[in-house]
């Protein structure tokens, strides 16, 4: 009975083995805050989710999210990015594309039985966003990392912090809008082609942190099809988004940061800035055992 006790008080002492989720823990001084890569959307079978980020969610005072994601679930948001999105100039998404590219939409939505027209008047950003929803309700995707925080976050009340607001989610959008409309289209049907299967393989990189997979997989192409959006979308909003992440290191609290996996990998991504700004960056790696609940 004495040998069954102490070996059940230091399983319980011990420090749990944890996998290298991709998670991380960034310090300067005595503060410090977790960042965590996350996945737009997921599978059902993808949960739960690994201990690690369950674990950094509880020990935190208050989550930072990208977006308010419940904010940008809501009609009024929806009114104003279709009317930033219309073309009022003569033009329309199809006068935009290469006949190559625009036969390739053609065929994409006639085969997911979408009416191609109805994305006519749109320009290229919310064609892709419309595209990329129906694609992710076709094949029952649920809530990704971050929206399943935030609703968590939400129900116990634990602050949540959107690092960007309503408007500037607007004018990203357009700047979006005003990329190479060939890239972007071809590059959302490339990925959308391929959706169920590319995400089967980002979201198993991901669990393990194997962020060079991951980047192949969700960055390297954007980078490669499209560098000059890939550096609006990724590259200055890390750097736009240092003076929050400096405000946290000067604040007793423990926040928890979830932003897409884009954020973390390719040059200029945020684990290279923390480095070059003097913080300490190292994998997290909680004391107690956690179990991530859907």
């Amino acid at each position: 009975m004495l040998k069954t006790s102490v070996a059940l008080i230091m399983l319980l002492l011990t420090p749990a083995v944890w996998a290298e989720a991709a998670i991380w823990e960034v310090s300067h001084g005595k503060h410090s805050f977790r960042v965590g890569a996350s996945l737009g959307a997921l599978k059902k079978t993808a949960y739960p989710l690994p201990a690690e980020f369950d674990e950094a969610f509880r020990e935190a005072d208050a989550l930072y999210v990208e977006r308010d994601i419940h904010a940008v679930n809501q009609p009024d948001f929806g009114v104003r990015a279709m009317q930033a999105s219309m073309y009022t100039d003569g033009r329309n998404l199809k006068s935009v594309l290469s006949a190559p590219v625009w036969q390739e939409l053609e065929a994409f939505a006639r085969e997911r039985r979408v009416p191609v027209f109805s994305l006519f008047m749109f320009k290229p950003a919310f064609a892709s966003f419309t595209l990329t929803l129906m694609e992710t309700k076709r094949l029952e995707f649920t809530n990704g990392v971050d929206a399943h925080y935030f609703y968590r976050a939400r129900r116990a009340g634990k602050p949540v912090i959107a690092l960007e607001s309503i408007d500037q989610q607007i004018q990203l959008l357009q700047v979006v809008n005003n990329a190479d409309a060939d890239a972007l289209i071809k590059a959302t049907l490339d990925e959308l082609k391929n959706l169920s299967e590319t995400t089967q393989q980002a979201t198993q990189s991901w669990r393990k942190g194997d962020m060079e997979k991951l980047d192949e997989l969700k960055s390297k192409k954007l980078r490669t099809q499209a560098p000059d959006l890939y550096n609006e979308l990724v590259v200055k909003r890390n750097k736009s988004w240092l003076p929050a992440f400096a405000g946290m290191l000067k604040s007793k609290d423990v926040e928890l940061v979830l932003v897409d996996a884009m954020h973390f990998t390719g040059p200029g991504n945020l684990l290279e800035l923390f480095a070059a700004e003097g913080y300490t960056v190292k994998r997290y790696q909680p004391v107690v055992v956690g179990q991530a609940g859907h």
